[in-house]
């Protein structure tokens, strides 16, 4: 289960993004519930006798992220941390506030690229999904801000879904 959109909310929970955001991997997975189990699938013996696969649950935003891509328990935390802060980075949206460059400061894999996200997708959703509204204020031209969207794919689905919701056109790759 994850959590809606949440925009204008209080300044505890506002802040708490960026906040989470901003937590080292420790700092992060100290304020998660864990959960550790076998996971199914193909796998051979291994999977059937350790419990490898993590579920971690961010109580205070209700967001959950689980993993089993690896046989290391500690590899699938990992993987299940970068999931929950693009969650985080994904259904969460503030008020926009420190400006945020179109050109992307961080690589996809960066672990500060949920952050650079998030403030990006603030942008957008404050100009009601209006890819040209949102560009203006970057400073940048319609098509960079498709193709920053576009080389994400989760950030891909979140704009054309938001914007099929909103009755509008869903963006096309160029």
């Amino acid at each position: 289960m994850t959590m809606g959109i949440i925009y204008g909310r209080n300044d505890d929970m506002t802040s708490t993004r960026d906040s989470f955001l901003e937590l080292s991997d420790a700092g992060l997975l100290a304020e998660c519930k864990i959960d550790c189990f076998r996971g199914t699938g193909p796998g051979g013996q291994h999977r059937n006798v350790t419990d490898s696969a993590v579920r971690l649950k961010l109580l205070s935003a209700n967001i959950v992220a689980a993993s089993a891509r690896f046989r290391s328990q500690r590899q699938n935390k990992n993987d299940a941390l970068k999931k929950i802060r693009m969650q985080l980075a994904l259904e969460l949206r503030d008020p926009p506030g420190a400006a945020v460059s179109a050109t992307p400061v961080v690589s996809v894999k960066n672990r500060e690229y949920p952050g650079y996200l998030a403030g990006l997708l603030d942008i957008i959703y404050d100009s009601e999904y209006k890819i040209g509204d949102a560009a203006s204020r970057l400073g940048a031209s319609t098509g960079k801000l498709v193709r920053i969207l576009a080389r994400d794919p989760q950030a891909w689905k979140w704009i054309n879904d938001k914007r099929t919701i909103a009755g509008m056109r869903r963006l096309t790759k160029s």
